[in-house]
């Protein structure tokens, strides 16, 4: 078994199938690991995205970790593969992680709910960095990364991650005030290696891994 896998799920509702099948034919000659790529939640198994939105993600990491893969990088079914992967699999063996900056803050994305399970206030987090949740990998044996995971799960199984999507980023808010709290720092800003790309965003850079763009 390779020691590198990516993980994406793509559930059969709205765009997401599509999307998986662009993503899985992307990846196509530029990544020689493995590939896992579920339809259903219950395939991993997580509690649902109409549940508990997102869970599916640590949940994901884990199952990772219980097949016995050392370094795991999640893919959103947004994501397009327009270069070899490799550079993100020698950040994750560099750092044991590889978690990127979208270029927002906590405090404007986390609902008081999940404030009150971190035990913090909004004016704590002003100015705590969002990282990028669709794009972010972890090596499975690094303790740093497994406290990350375990805690980004314990959220999830409590409550933080719900919420409506006008105030809360669900999986990368709770993930962003773990990662402050933990004192990981994020890398680069996405539009290096994972920019969205389409009319309002502009030429991506020659630096891009990973195109992100919907259905």
């Amino acid at each position: 078994m390779n020691k590198n896998v990516i993980l994406n799920i793509g559930t059969n509702r709205a765009w997401y199938p599509k999307g998986r099948k662009r993503l899985l034919d992307s990846l196509e000659g530029k990544f020689d690991g493995d590939i896992i790529s579920w339809t259903d939640e219950k395939d991993i198994p997580s509690p649902t995205h109409l549940d508990v939105p997102y869970a599916f993600k640590p949940y994901g990491f884990f199952k990772a970790k219980d097949l016995g893969y050392k370094n795991a990088f999640w893919a959103d079914s947004s994501a397009i593969c327009v270069k070899n992967v490799k550079p993100i699999f020698d950040e994750i063996e560099k750092c044991g992680y590889f978690m990127i900056q979208i270029g927002d803050a906590a405090h404007r994305w986390t609902n008081d709910n999940a404030l009150k399970y971190f035990g913090v206030t909004r004016e704590e987090v002003i100015g705590v960095p969002l990282f990028m949740a669709g794009m972010v990998g972890f090596d499975l044996t690094n303790d740093l990364s497994l406290e990350f995971l375990k805690r980004w799960k314990h959220a999830a199984d409590h409550g933080a991650f719900n919420g409506s999507w006008k105030d809360h980023r669900h999986d990368l808010a709770c993930g962003s005030i773990i990662a402050w709290q933990l004192g990981i720092k994020f890398h680069l800003m996405s539009c290096d290696w994972c920019p969205y790309i389409g009319k309002v965003y502009g030429k991506p850079k020659e630096s891009a891994i990973f195109h992100m763009q919907g259905m």
